[in-house]
């Protein structure tokens, strides 16, 4: 059994179903909703008669295909936590050390305009 994930609505069992047969032919297809509003969930479980049809299906239905009539999904990168924490690190000592800059400057220039 294959679990098949990220699928948009308007996948239906019979896209879903032209789309497995290139591996052989699907026993079962069933798509998981939601109990209450019984919405589809975007996810549906495959059965094939053979493990090898299983097989090649897996290898084929990578992550990132897209099945006709679906709009590609928009690209989220994330970073890992400490990485962004690392980089606010770095902007606060920048802005910081501009601001240290600044203050030794205008007291330099009030110095220098102050009579002695």
């Amino acid at each position: 059994m294959l679990r098949i994930a990220n699928l948009t609505r308007n996948v239906t069992n019979e896209v879903l179903t032209d789309i497995c047969e290139c591996f052989g032919e699907p026993q079962k297809i069933e798509f998981v909703n939601y109990p209450g509003t019984q919405k589809f969930k975007g996810v549906a479980y495959v059965t094939y008669a053979s493990n090898e049809e299983a097989r090649q299906a897996l290898a084929c239905l990578a992550p990132g295909k897209v099945f006709p009539g679906d709009e590609p999904p928009p690209v989220k990168a994330s970073r890992s936590p400490s990485v962004v924490k690392e980089e606010k690190k770095g902007e606060e000592s920048e802005s910081s050390q501009e601001r240290k800059e600044s203050r030794k400057g205008r007291e330099e220039k009030k110095a220098r305009e102050e009579p002695e």
